[in-house]
């Protein structure tokens, strides 16, 4: 045989040889994997004893069986423990508009690698530090805001273990003071927001007011809310700093609008004909327990500028017709004193309100109640006021205005023309009322129309 037709077929024997070891590794790899996608999709009911911030059995972060590059654990859990640890824990949503989270955090742009086209959405286990990072930097307008990043159901109970309070406060060099703060508060109202249930809310509120009781740095605003059923508005800390434009604010419960809301006083003072300003909170204005629909911290308080046509203040009756002020009354004298109109001069002309309409911090405030049977008949929070604040009162005639004169009678919804002083005046539509909280104490408000105290209307006012 010649010795070409020799080699040729020898080189052809050995390359079907090696096509075939091909196809068998291929095959292999196919089985692997399938074997693998199986035990993963199994893993998902495995109870491995790591519980949500709902209480819940944790869920995995990982969407996609094929992808192990999301720092989570061998289950697809956001579940790394230990203080020497990057405590890789929130389960975060990567998209169009988040994927550049690295880059934001001080990191390379590794992140905008996690999607693709044929992945448009994906996870991913951030560290508490760089989530705290993120937000806060956001907070502070050095970055652009992004909302509902959160996977709940995939971010562990253990974010409220005390020991890693730190590790939020932390992030490779770059963080922001006390960042705990913008991450904490974000975490917890996205993941009430997303709460299932009324079980699920109880869960997260008290894991957070265990951790956040023992921390002074965590008794922020939200603190107050969602663990002393308390509106602090006494150590507000405006960021005049920060350019806003006026947003307009749905509510969620009345579905109505709120308008123009602005993030700083300084804003809104430059929007109003008065150059004076008051607060939009919810929990007062809209009533509880009512919050913001499509702003993504729902519980913003914001600022509005007085006297400014049109403006919307959701579903409060004092729209529907013109009114007017020629007295106001003083907490002090427990009696009306004249004024001369809406303006309120010589009240707004106190030195506290003129810090707070120039934008300072703890101040006195101006702000709006929406005086009305709560939408859940549960009691207003209570609130807290510098003294000399400006409350506005607004309600139909289907209520009225009464100051309890103690707290027993009050608690006990025990009213009597001994126990109770009238502010209200009887109006036939509608009535818009100020107080002016000129002297320390705390003060029992309630409407004792028929049954109404009993279904949560009524307010206790602090004034320090």
């Amino acid at each position: 045989m010649n010795i070409k037709i020799i080699i040729i077929i020898l080189v052809l024997i050995f390359l079907i040889s090696q096509r075939k070891v091909k196809d068998t590794s291929e095959i292999k790899t196919k089985n692997d994997k399938k074997k693998l996608n199986k035990n993963i999709k199994k893993n998902k009911k495995i109870n491995h004893g790591f519980k949500n911030v709902y209480g819940e059995t944790l869920e995995r972060c990982r969407k996609f069986d094929d992808d192990f590059s999301g720092s989570w654990d061998s289950l697809g859990l956001c579940s790394e423990q230990g203080v020497n640890t990057g405590l890789h824990q929130i389960c975060f949503n990567l998209n169009s508009q988040t994927s550049n989270f690295s880059n934001a955090t001080g990191q390379s742009n590794w992140s905008e690698g996690r999607i693709s086209d044929s992945r448009p959405e994906n996870n991913h286990c951030m560290c508490l530090g760089a989530w705290s990072l993120y937000k806060a930097r956001q907070n502070e307008k050095q970055i652009n805001r992004t909302n509902n990043e959160l996977e709940c159901k995939s971010i562990p109970d253990t974010v409220f273990l005390d020991e890693y309070v730190g590790k939020w406060d932390v992030w490779n060099g770059n963080e922001l003071p006390n960042q705990v703060v913008d991450g904490m508060d974000e975490l917890v109202n996205q993941c009430i927001v997303d709460a299932d249930d009324e079980d699920q809310k109880k869960y997260l509120i008290n894991k957070y007011c265990e951790l956040a009781s023992k921390k002074n740095e965590l008794k922020t605003y939200t603190y107050n809310q969602y663990c002393n059923n308390l509106i602090d508005l006494t150590n507000l800390k405006p960021k005049n700093n920060l350019s806003s434009e006026p947003l307009i604010i749905n509510s969620k419960i009345e579905q109505k609008q709120f308008d123009p809301m602005f993030l700083n006083p300084k804003d809104a003072k430059a929007a109003s004909k008065s150059s004076t300003i008051h607060l939009a909170v919810p929990g007062l204005m809209p009533a509880p327990p009512d919050h913001w629909k499509n702003y993504p911290i729902h519980n913003q308080v914001f600022y509005m500028p007085n006297d400014k046509k049109p403006h919307f203040h959701g579903d409060a009756p004092h729209h529907a017709a013109k009114f007017d002020i020629n007295s106001v009354w003083l907490m002090s004298q427990n009696n009306y004193v004249s004024v001369k109109g809406k303006q309120i001069e010589q009240f707004r002309g106190k030195k506290g309100i003129i810090n707070f309409n120039q934008g300072l911090a703890n101040t006195p405030v101006e702000t709006w109640i929406h005086w009305r049977i709560p939408y859940d008949e549960e009691e207003y929070p209570s609130l807290k006021v510098k003294k000399d604040s400006i409350i506005w009162w607004d309600f139909t005639s289907l209520h009225n205005l009464m100051l309890i004169k103690n707290e027993n009678d009050y608690n006990d919804n025990v009213f009597n023309d001994n126990n109770s002083v009238k502010i209200s005046t009887d109006q036939k539509d509608k009535e818009t009322l100020i107080t002016i909280m000129d002297t320390v104490g705390t003060f029992y408000f309630a409407c004792t129309v028929m049954n109404h105290a009993q279904q949560g209307h009524k307010i206790k006012i602090i004034v320090v």
